[in-house]
């Protein structure tokens, strides 16, 4: 491990832990202790033990990610826990990683402080209760990780996405929470969006395309934090599932595309990958074709780093549309659509030699 590393250590108090560069200060609250980082100084930390010097080599990283490794977190444990004893579950979209643990005693952490890396863990938590104890760790970015039992303790290397898939999406679900979007025919828009998206998500899955969701329930996330949330992970397009409404004209129907029309030329960018969208729904939905809209007023179309592509898959207030919209095998045509768009537009940008992995290293 480098010198330079900082890392996470405890006072002789046992009410502070010092980092160098970092402070991190305990705070007892009832069956409760949170962790909270503090920008600071510190000299007390020229102490820390050969042991804790000596981890990140003896982590036994895997020897191709090893350079990849932005962060990482020795988690001690007592010989009675197995790896078995330890869940861990990471919710991305809030960039939260909960490990829980059964079979330890509340008091364990007082006498065996974590160690490792204060990089992107931007806040720790710690509760108990009698299902075991839960350390919440508060992420800086959205990161996957890696984990390792061995000798007692639990190693968590954190890694940037783009350093692990070839191929990343966003896909955002339009509107949630109060927002319903459109609403008509017993047809809510929020709903739909939802449905489309986790039927395109089983498509995701099987195929070697890393998706993140800007949600997978009905939560209102704002476009903001959509639109940040997407360029955070930098991946090589951006999609947003949404259906159209127009209360004057009844009669109105049809699918449409929006990009973002201030987009500097890549070779491929948002209106390429809205054309291609928009050529897949036509296809398999057999929808009129309203062709492609400039969408560059649109917060998560204008905000957006990567090519992005808003789609309008029909409309609700279309009596038959909405019909359509509300069945469940219309709603897997436009998943399956949508899917197609995706696989065709890697293979559309393979084709102009833009490779955004190298774009984005190279900036």
């Amino acid at each position: 491990m480098l010198a330079e590393e900082r890392l996470i250590k405890r006072t002789a108090i046992g009410s502070t832990l010092f980092a160098i560069g970092v402070s991190i200060i305990l705070f007892q609250l009832p069956n409760q202790i949170v962790v909270e980082t503090v920008t600071k100084q510190v000299e007390e930390s020229q102490d820390v033990n050969e042991e804790t010097m000596n981890y990140y080599d003896e982590a036994e990283i895997d020897g191709e990610n090893a350079s990849k490794v932005t962060s990482y977190l020795k988690i001690p444990l007592p010989e009675e826990v197995k790896e078995e004893d330890i869940t861990i579950e990471d919710s991305y979209i809030s960039q939260t990683i909960s490990i829980t643990i059964h079979n330890i005693d509340e008091n364990f952490f007082n006498d065996n402080p974590l160690v490792g890396s204060s990089d992107h863990i931007s806040n720790i938590a710690y509760s108990s209760s009698n299902q075991g104890a839960t350390i919440e760790l508060l992420l800086d970015n959205v990161y996957e990780y890696n984990t390792e039992y061995v000798n007692n303790s639990l190693n968590m290397t954190f890694i940037e996405p783009r350093s692990m898939y070839d191929k990343i999406v966003v896909i955002d679900a339009g509107h949630g929470g109060k927002d319903d979007g459109t609403e008509h025919f017993n047809t809510v828009e929020k709903e739909v969006n939802l449905d489309i998206v986790l039927k395109l998500k089983e498509l995701l899955d099987a195929s070697d395309i890393k998706a993140y969701y800007t949600r997978l329930d009905d939560t209102k996330p704002s476009n903001a934090d959509r639109v940040a949330f997407a360029n955070s992970i930098k991946p090589d397009f951006f999609i947003s599932v949404h259906n159209n409404g127009d209360t004057k004209a009844s009669s109105s129907s049809g699918t449409e595309v929006l990009y973002n029309d201030n987009e500097e030329s890549t070779g491929f960018g948002s209106k390429e990958l809205a054309q291609i969208c928009q050529d897949e729904l036509v296809e398999k939905l057999g929808s009129r074709d309203r062709g492609l809209v400039n969408g560059s007023t649109i917060k998560i179309i204008r905000l957006s780093e990567i090519p992005v592509a808003l789609v309008e898959v029909g409309f609700i207030t279309n009596k038959t549309e909405a019909a359509n919209l509300k069945s469940e095998s219309y709603q897997k045509k436009a998943a399956q659509a949508i899917y197609d768009a995706i696989e065709k537009a890697y293979e559309a940008r393979d084709n102009t030699g833009v490779n955004s992995t190298q774009e984005t290293e190279n900036e």
